[in-house]
């Protein structure tokens, strides 16, 4: 039989990007098992955006390789998690960033990472953050225009990507100028999720 241990616990996490030093207050998960063989991941979806993933390092990799994409531009950040993004995009001179997610315990992770990591009081104005649920039309709809729409491991369930979607389209469209989505998502296991499998497949076929 398969003996599974989780120890949850929040920590530190210090972390090097380019030549930019990072410490992120975030949810530690250590997994153990004496079978490693299965392809199902549980998932929780009220601690997911607790956690620190590759895909957000990945999009932060290529921002600092791409300062232009972000120098002087007004950003949202969408699920934005821990705001690893928000933060980098804040030293790279974003001109307004707007870090979003559904879950308040979640923001307020997040702007605690703000602060800890961004000194300058000129920098903090320029970021505001705000609850954000990608299917309430009216709260999307009433956003500002943003030159930049930033998500990073946001998809998880076959039954969030209209929603996701329809978020996106609506504020690329907003801007009369135009603006930019960049996505970045992490390949894993297969999901379990409220007791049914969520594979990877699907959800990117979706």
């Amino acid at each position: 039989p398969q003996v599974r241990m989780d120890v949850e616990r929040f920590s530190d996490h210090v972390l090097s990007i380019g030549n930019h030093t990072i410490t992120l207050h975030h949810r530690r998960m250590d997994w153990y098992a004496a079978d490693r063989t299965t392809d199902l991941q549980d998932v929780d979806l009220d601690t997911i955006g607790q956690r620190l993933y590759e895909a957000a390092k990945l999009l932060c990799h290529h921002l600092i390789l791409h300062p232009e994409i972000i120098s002087e531009k007004r950003i949202i950040e969408l699920g934005a998690g821990l705001a690893l993004p928000s933060i980098i995009v804040s030293r790279l001179k974003a001109s307004r960033i707007l870090t979003t997610d559904y879950d308040a315990h979640v923001l307020k992770l997040a702007e605690s990472n703000i602060r800890r990591n961004i000194s300058s009081e000129t920098d903090l104005q320029n970021i505001e953050i705000q609850i954000l649920d990608w299917g309430d039309e009216k709260a999307i709809k009433s956003l500002e225009p943003f030159d930049v729409v930033l998500a990073a491991d946001v998809i998880y369930t076959t039954r969030s990507i209209p929603h996701f979607l329809g978020a996106m389209s609506h504020i690329l469209h907003a801007n009369p100028a135009g603006s930019l989505g960049l996505l970045a998502h992490q390949k894993r296991r297969s999901l379990l999720i409220g007791g049914e499998t969520e594979s990877e497949d699907t959800v990117l076929l979706a």
